[in-house]
């Protein structure tokens, strides 16, 4: 089992939580096909949010959705693992606990232009397992 953040935008947001569905432009052909069903996915909303947690449910969908960008040629089905009512900032002391953000003052340049950044599993446990206020967990 693998561990991704997979990151998105405001604009995209709700698409994603409602269908549970994720898509990949041609670019990231891949990072996708380096995920396989049953990894599990911290959503990442720029900037700085944790929004949810989520498994791969499916891959290679036949009925696209479409995103603000249009329909991608890749797309995943999730299962909701942990739904944030209120975001998890990533602030510095979590940054700092994060070793995939190696250069803890620059950590987002790890981010930038991507769909998704491979996590270790300590890494995705911390933050799955962080205290936060209000969140519903569907399944462990």
């Amino acid at each position: 089992m693998k561990y991704w953040l997979f990151i998105t935008n405001k604009n995209n947001l709700e698409n994603i939580q409602k269908s549970n569905v994720y898509g990949f432009n041609s670019g990231s052909k891949r990072l996708y096909n380096k995920i396989n069903v049953g990894d599990k996915i911290i959503l990442y909303l720029i900037p700085k949010r944790i929004v949810g947690f989520y498994k791969v449910k499916e891959k290679d969908l036949k009925n696209k959705i479409s995103f603000n960008e249009g329909v991608f040629s890749s797309q995943l089905q999730m299962d909701t693992l942990k739904i944030l009512n209120e975001p998890l900032i990533l602030n510095k002391e979590l940054v700092e606990m994060i070793s995939t953000f190696k250069n803890k003052k620059h950590w987002g340049v790890v981010l930038m232009g991507k769909s998704c950044v491979e996590l270790n599993e300590e890494d995705y446990l911390y933050l799955f397992n962080h205290k936060t206020k209000n969140h519903i967990t569907t399944e462990a």
